[in-house]
């Protein structure tokens, strides 16, 4: 299935945030609908939190309140995690996961932190993670954009995928002023080079234009707004390297 993003927060939740942090981990303990915590976690940190080995399961349980259940970004689509790989580990409950409608997945840990399968509209708190190891690196050979995804995912990680102003800015600060240069958003329902959905942007006034342009690069002259363009002009980009 796909699932909807969620543009906006009530103002109202914002106040009532818990936070702990445990490396890349956080407990944000306000309870959501599953579309709401990842666009939260996508606009405040990087993603749902994806669960690799039952090390980084703990890490959640030490997090998490006794007897919370709490979401995850594993989903029922191949069961493929909110960042857009397949899940390799699994850490299901007895009879999970269930034949039924339920697509969204929540950590139980009354029951060890096992995982069950919920109705994406239940409300419940949520993990986050932080990619903290994650950089980006300005690349000052003018290439198409087709040509700037194929080296960085030879060299780095893939093309940059930018999901808060904080990520704009850092990218700004490896740019040359007034420079133009490639991300890795395109037009294909706004996705990034790594396959996720944006629930981010930063269009300049009037865009995104109607047109066949295709590609997206960030303008520095523009305070780093972001202006769609021909994928094959040639432009300078950002590459990231890391986990997202």
């Amino acid at each position: 299935i796909h699932l909807p993003l969620l543009s906006s927060l009530f103002l109202t939740s914002m106040f009532s945030i818990s936070i702990s942090l445990n490396e890349t981990f956080i407990f944000i303990n306000i309870s959501m609908k599953w579309t709401e915590a990842q666009t939260y976690c996508r606009d405040n940190h990087t993603d749902l939190a994806s669960v690799r080995n039952l090390a980084e399961n703990q890490k959640i349980q030490d997090l998490v309140p006794s007897q919370g259940i709490v979401w995850i970004g594993l989903f029922r689509d191949g069961w493929k995690w909110s960042h857009g790989t397949h899940s390799s580990f699994t850490n299901w409950k007895q009879g999970e996961p269930k034949l039924s409608e339920e697509t969204c997945v929540a950590a139980n840990f009354s029951a060890d932190g096992q995982w069950q399968v919920s109705h994406c509209q239940d409300m419940r708190p949520f993990i986050c993670y932080t990619g903290l190891n994650e950089t980006f690196i300005f690349i000052n050979i003018s290439m198409k954009w087709t040509e700037a995804q194929t080296y960085c995912r030879d060299n780095h990680t893939d093309l940059a995928s930018v999901r808060n102003l904080a990520e704009n800015q850092k990218i700004q600060d490896l740019v040359p002023s007034q420079g133009i240069v490639w991300i890795g958003l395109f037009r294909d329902g706004w996705k990034w080079s790594h396959g996720t959905h944006s629930s981010f942007t930063n269009w300049k006034q009037g865009e995104p234009k109607l047109s066949e342009e295709t590609c997206v690069a960030a303008n520095f002259s523009a305070d780093g707004q972001w202006q769609v363009s021909h994928c094959q002009d040639m432009r300078p980009f950002i590459c990231y390297t890391g986990k997202i």
